[in-house]
């Protein structure tokens, strides 16, 4: 049962919620994962199916055939662990009940919580050109050498921001109609999108979801998780990481 941030029956929609349903999805790393309904409306668009096409590691591989991965399965399982992540923070806030857990129920502001890490994490790369982190580091520079600043002022966090607008715009995503998540909700999104170094002061009421997936304090989040599981299994390299226990 999906325990995100859903509206009610009652406040459903034909044309958009009630035909959107949460999807089970069988990821390479992470088994049999359960996306939101809002995240299968992202999933649904030409700016998100776009990733099917963005080698996750760019030129890596011509030197391991096995490094054929993409952004699109990366970005599910960002979105997947960022949710994961944010459930046992919520679960761990619990006091200890009468028969030894400290587990509690989620609340609304929870929910919505979860569904704001699942899309972050989940719409993080979308703005990352062709092979990856090379077009901003190689190509970029070579397209432009006369114009430094284009170069120095493309990151592909803020293009993620820019195309997230444009797909809820563009393919007529209502979040508050699938998750209950208004323009507020969205800002954070994509400010949890591209990080900060100071989330107390950008989030006071929870600072802590600045730290699951664009954790720009101290670098520990489920980007990095996920990255590092997938890309070493496709080359072939072990990495000795279990984000379970973390």
């Amino acid at each position: 049962m999906d325990i995100l941030c859903t509206p009610p029956a009652s406040q459903d929609r034909s044309c958009t919620a009630d035909s959107r349903r949460s999807k089970t999805f069988n990821d390479s790393v992470h088994g049999h994962i359960q996306l939101h309904r809002a995240s299968v409306a992202i999933i649904d668009t030409p700016e998100f199916q776009r990733l099917r096409n963005l080698k996750q590691l760019g030129l890596t591989y011509y030197i391991y055939p096995g490094a054929s991965h993409n952004r699109f399965e990366h970005s599910l399982g960002v979105g997947y662990l960022a949710t994961e992540w944010g459930k046992h923070l919520i679960a761990e806030c619990g006091a200890l009940d009468a028969y030894g857990w400290n587990f509690r129920s989620y609340e609304p502001e929870d929910k919505c919580n979860l569904s704001i890490l699942q899309i972050a994490g989940l719409c993080h790369d979308l703005g990352h050109g062709p092979f990856s982190h090379v077009f901003e580091k190689e190509l970029l520079p070579k397209l432009f050498p006369s114009n430094p600043n284009i170069v120095n002022e493309w990151h592909h966090e803020t293009m993620s921001n820019k195309i997230f607008d444009h797909l809820l715009d563009d393919n007529s995503i209502d979040l508050m109609d699938l998750a209950m998540l208004d323009d507020k909700d969205t800002q954070l999104i994509k400010a949890l999108m591209h990080g900060s170094s100071n989330p107390a002061a950008d989030n006071p009421s929870a600072p802590w979801l600045f730290d699951i997936v664009a954790n720009k304090r101290n670098g520990i989040d489920v980007d990095k998780f996920d990255y590092l599981l997938r890309d070493s299994k496709m080359v072939g390299v072990t990495v000795p990481l279990d984000p379970q226990r973390i």
